[in-house]
């Protein structure tokens, strides 16, 4: 069954800690949250990006420069949820056709908030 879903949903993304995150935010890297609306609005990281999954499965970079994510060749951008299991798979959308580096979050929000990081603000 496990064989099943990792087939569905394609090889691992890459991925970086919480505060593996945060500490490329601060050299620049910029914060995907794909979360829903409702949970956007009940908190999010400091400096994210709100772009619910659905926007960036149905269209992809082109949802981002909406949003004014315009990531080039050489950026990285970071995709958070709130556990990481739809960031992983935005991330896997992403992925292939994308010009710059996509990055899982582990844990998601769930571990950004237990490990103490910055709330709130945000776009």
């Amino acid at each position: 069954m496990l064989a099943m879903i990792r087939s569905l949903l394609g090889g691992p993304a890459t991925s970086a800690s919480v505060e593996e995150a945060a500490s490329l935010m601060a050299s620049g890297a910029t914060l995907v949250d794909v979360r829903e609306h409702s949970e956007w609005q009940s908190g999010h990281a400091k400096g994210a990006i709100h772009i619910p999954l659905g926007d960036l499965q149905s269209g992809g970079e082109r949802a981002l420069a909406a949003k004014g994510v315009n990531a080039g060749a050489n950026d990285t951008l970071l995709l958070i949820c709130h556990s990481g299991m739809r960031s992983g798979l935005a991330c896997r959308t992403l992925g292939d056709d994308a010009s710059f580096k996509a990055i899982n979050v582990k844990g998601g929000m769930i571990a950004w908030q237990r490990a103490g990081l910055p709330m709130g603000g945000g776009r």
